[in-house]
């Protein structure tokens, strides 16, 4: 009960001397207040960096392994795989039918057009290509109407099934399942929608049409490189990569002795480089985050000095009236902590404000996670118990004969 009185009465004290010096508690609470704010905003970006990562990769699937001409990320010499010859729908049927290990066996393939309805322009839409088993790989079933069938793709019918901002943007106009618009120049009738699936890195996922292969390849040629979905059981993800490749390999006739003319990519491959990239952007926000907290408790060291030494007939008073030591170093250390968590609450709204702000207002997304919010405000303590207490040691330690003599 004791202790609870003394804490009760160092707070009193502590919140009067911040009232009656309102200025200096507040241009020391901006210096906290700034670099909360700083380090709370680069960590909102990292989560949302993150977020949009982890929604990218996931939409790929565990258990998908892509083929392609080249590799997604060429850390060497690019020309060695610019001759590769490229992914056609032979080499998709020739893994459908060899690759034992496979659940399914998708060929796609893309290029962005623009698409008309009336007066209705919408511009750098991606057209894909691929089969009736694309929605077994990505996972997306119309919300709806249905997607392209087995009968679309045998005589290359002139359907399409739409992304959400597609529909979306149709749909204003009147435009809906069993309606025609042109894609590309080429009139198409839209049998499906598909439901949305969010944005990536600031960036809409559902700006998207959907039509059979067989279409694409007669409208748009055959010439460019397809990529082929395998998917598969994680269980089995090695045994599928060898299948494929041998596969591929007796398909091209590579002798033992030849490298790959074609290339295996999964999602950990992005994840790995992913975390490569990242893991500098980490290091400079704690780092940041480091000398802020120097700056800062710098700062709130040499304004409690200052209060320290401006104060000093007023400690000699009250220890000559009975204070005791650690009653006049809790007041102190409260005074700091007050001012620097004030400041560290003031940071994590602003850091909030401002990481929604990036978030609406540019493609760079962000979340706030909730453990910085929490962590800004404790921030703000630390910085303040910590680099106030050197100031309140010394006001506990001083004697009332010098005290009153030097404040005199």
């Amino acid at each position: 009960m004791r202790r609870l009185i003394t804490f009760l009465y160092a707070l009193r004290m502590a919140v009067r001397s911040l009232i009656a010096f309102r200025l200096r508690s507040g241009l020391t609470s901006l210096g906290v207040m700034m670099g909360v704010a700083t380090v709370i905003s680069i960590l909102s970006i990292i989560e949302g960096l993150d977020n949009s990562f982890d929604d990218a990769v996931s939409a790929m699937g565990t258990g998908t392994i892509y083929v392609s001409q080249r590799p997604w990320i060429i850390l060497g010499d690019w020309w060695r795989y610019r001759n590769r010859p490229p992914i056609t729908l032979r080499d998709a049927e020739v893994l459908a039918d060899r690759v034992t290990t496979a659940e399914v066996v998708v060929p796609f393939v893309h290029q962005r057009v623009q698409i008309e309805s009336g007066t209705l322009k919408i511009t750098d839409v991606r057209v894909i290509g691929t089969t009736e088993n694309w929605t077994r790989m990505s996972g997306i079933e119309p919300k709806d109407g249905r997607f392209i069938g087995r009968a679309d793709m045998e005589s290359a019918q002139p359907v399409i099934a739409v992304g959400a901002d597609i529909a979306n943007q149709l749909r204003r106009r009147g435009v809906g399942v069993g309606d025609q618009v042109k894609v590309g120049g080429f009139p198409m009738r839209i049998v499906g929608e598909l439901p949305a699936r969010g944005r990536v890195f600031g960036r809409t996922q559902d700006d998207y049409v959907v039509l059979p292969i067989s279409l694409f390849e007669r409208l748009y040629g055959v010439r460019r490189s397809l990529t082929i979905g395998v998917v598969t059981s994680p269980q089995d993800l090695v045994a599928t990569t060898s299948e494929i490749t041998g596969a591929l390999r007796v398909r091209r006739k590579l002798s033992p002795q030849a490298e790959d003319n074609f290339s295996l990519n999964q999602q950990d491959m992005l994840v790995d480089v992913y975390n490569r990239l990242t893991r500098a952007l980490y290091a400079t926000a704690f780092g940041l985050a480091i000398i802020t907290l120097i700056v800062a408790g710098v700062g709130i060291m040499n304004i409690m000095l200052v209060a320290v030494a401006e104060r000093t007939k007023e400690i000699g008073i009250r220890k000559a009236l009975g204070a005791r030591p650690s009653t006049i170093l809790l007041q102190f250390l409260i005074e700091a902590a007050l001012v620097s968590g004030l400041g560290g609450l003031l940071g994590t709204i602003l850091g909030a404000l401002v990481a929604k702000g990036l978030d609406a207002g540019t493609p760079l997304p962000a979340h706030v996670p909730t453990a910085a919010i929490f962590a800004g405000i404790l921030f703000g303590l630390f910085v303040g118990i910590v680099f106030g207490l050197l100031p309140a040691y010394r006001a506990s330690r001083l004697l009332p004969v010098d005290a009153l003599s030097q404040g005199s």
